[in-house]
């Protein structure tokens, strides 16, 4: 029999027997239902975890040079930018206080720091252009502590050094210190003392963490000071772990309950069908065809079941307040239907294996 000739003759017969078909498509809405408020929401939760824990404050690595030896130097600082795990980086100097250079000594003071890397990844241009050798960006709090309207203006230190004011900026997490004063170009006579290192992602912080001290090579250990979030990033990896593990096992007990009614309703029916199954068998139909036959009649109710249960499990899962992942939401309408179609197979083949002459005399 045509595949073509198979799938009407399943509609038709999914039409004429109606309680069957909607007892299976209740059970499909059921495990599709059953698996967003439960599995999907635990999906959603992870994700919002890992978003969470991703954050750049859970990437962020930072080295503080201690000693007199001026270990981060620019060569070091540059070689650990070029590193792939190390999505942005930042050295500075320690701060120093400057004033508007038009109030001179009895204006407040904001902290200005010499720093090397690339700005753009540590704070955002807000107006004016970025800073040249002997120029300085300053932060917009800074700019309305000095009286600056807009990127106008100098700073001067304490020894007299002027700095142009060329821009206004906001810094970006987590560089927040920065929002307290002023940045300028790092010359080769300063002395950069922090290093501030944001990882791609809060599992590479640890490998990462080797290389870049590795880079820096600081012959006393003591000479360094270290903040790492590496614990924070083996907690994460051990929240993840938990919730997929309780997922997955979720998913799997609600899909086989699902699965095995399925397969007791299509045993049911083919039982009470015996004498319609063993008529087509005795008229020519294969065993594969019958197969076929009884899994399509499944399949069909199936999805529409998954269809409705899909979405009323999406709405009721929005206004819970829980965004299931998209890949979940189809996933889980397409795992629902297939388990209803294989838990067919096993009552399918029972029937289609039947002698048919004694099915037909079978009052």
């Amino acid at each position: 029999m045509r595949l073509a000739s198979l799938v009407r003759e399943a509609i038709a017969s999914t039409l004429a027997q109606l309680v069957p078909a909607l007892v299976i498509a209740a059970l499909t809405l059921g495990m599709c239902l059953t698996t967003l408020l439960t599995v999907g929401r635990t999906a959603a939760a992870q994700e919002e975890v890992q978003a969470t824990l991703e954050v750049a404050g859970s990437r962020m690595l930072q080295i503080s040079d201690t000693g007199g030896d001026e270990l981060l130097t620019p060569a070091v600082v540059d070689s650990v930018a070029s590193i792939g795990s190390v999505e942005r980086s930042l050295a500075r100097t320690t701060a120093r206080d400057v004033q508007a250079a038009s109030v001179g000594s009895g204006g407040d003071p904001v902290p200005l720091w010499a720093v090397r890397g690339e700005l753009a990844g540590a704070v955002t241009l807000e107006s004016g252009r970025w800073p040249r050798a002997g120029e300085a960006i300053v932060s917009s709090a800074g700019a309305g502590l000095l009286g600056f309207d807009g990127p106008v203006g100098a700073l001067e230190s304490a020894v007299g050094r002027e700095y142009a004011v060329v821009g206004t900026y906001a810094s970006r997490d987590p560089f927040g210190a920065l929002d307290a004063g002023a940045i300028t170009p790092a010359a080769g006579t300063d002395h950069l003392r922090t290093l501030t290192v944001v990882m791609t992602s809060a599992n590479q912080v640890e490998a990462s963490q080797e290389i870049v001290l590795g880079i820096v090579g600081a012959a006393n250990p003591a000479d360094l000071t270290v903040v790492s979030p590496a614990n924070l990033a083996e907690l994460q990896a051990q929240i993840a772990g938990s919730l997929e593990s309780f997922g997955a096992g979720l998913l799997v007990l609600v899909l086989g309950a699902g699965g095995t009614l399925t397969g007791l309703v299509v045993l049911a029916d083919t039982l009470v069908r015996r004498k319609d199954i063993g008529r087509r068998r005795a008229l020519g139909a294969t065993r594969g065809d019958l197969v076929m036959l009884v899994t399509l009649r499944t399949a069909f109710p199936a999805a529409a079941g998954a269809v409705i249960g899909t979405v009323i499990g999406l709405l009721v899962t929005l206004r819970m307040g829980a965004t299931v992942p998209p890949d979940f939401i189809g996933g889980t309408a397409i795992l629902a239907l297939l388990c209803a179609a294989l838990s067919a197979i096993a009552p399918a083949v029972v029937a289609a294996t039947r002698d048919p002459v004694r099915v037909l005399r079978t009052p």
